[in-house]
């Protein structure tokens, strides 16, 4: 199976993918959930950018929720590089959705120093964008992320995290920045 896959051209490989994807979209509808794994692998492997990210995202979140956090690491960042590939004007924004959400399986796994280097290289994005949801829930997990060592920077962001989600009416935000 595997040396016939091979002998595919890369355009054909991806048309297969890509109608593979499909067929399972039709056959679960309404159950997507129950295979987002393989949703995921086909659509990563077709030029369908948005599909890939949103099927690796899912996948990530249902892998978090059974703490298999080292399959969630893996599936956000790979959608983190098919983020890359998202239409210009939405690229920055899932780029933020992905990095806030890795720092959930990085903790529990002990990768500390790459949540700080993920967030921390992505703070320019988010003030470019001037989303406040968005700049909440990016200051609150720095925030949160901080408190294991540098309390007085985890209430700098817990503050800001605050601001922000105040702005945007955001009160389920509002509340885990004043938890931490």
């Amino acid at each position: 199976q595997e040396v016939a896959y091979e002998t595919l051209m890369p355009d054909r490989r991806e048309a297969i993918h890509a109608a593979a994807g499909r067929a399972l979209e039709q056959f679960y509808e309404g159950r997507l959930q129950e295979i987002y794994d393989r949703l995921a692998h086909h659509y990563a492997r077709t030029g369908e950018a948005a599909k890939a990210v949103e099927y690796l995202t899912s996948f990530a979140d249902k892998s978090a929720r059974a703490y298999a956090h080292d399959e969630a690491v893996k599936a956000l960042t790979e959608a983190l590089s098919h983020a890359e590939r998202v239409p210009a004007e939405i690229r920055d924004r899932r780029r933020i959705e992905l990095v806030v959400r890795l720092p959930r399986s990085l903790t529990p796994l002990g990768r500390l120093s790459e949540i700080f280097s993920l967030l921390l290289g992505e703070r320019e994005r988010v003030e470019r964008l001037r989303d406040p949801a968005l700049a909440a829930h990016y200051h609150y997990t720095l925030g949160r992320a901080y408190m294991l060592g540098r309390r007085d920077l985890a209430l700098q962001h817990a503050r800001r995290a605050l601001a922000e989600a105040e702005r945007c009416g955001d009160p389920a935000t509002v509340g885990r920045a004043y938890g931490l």
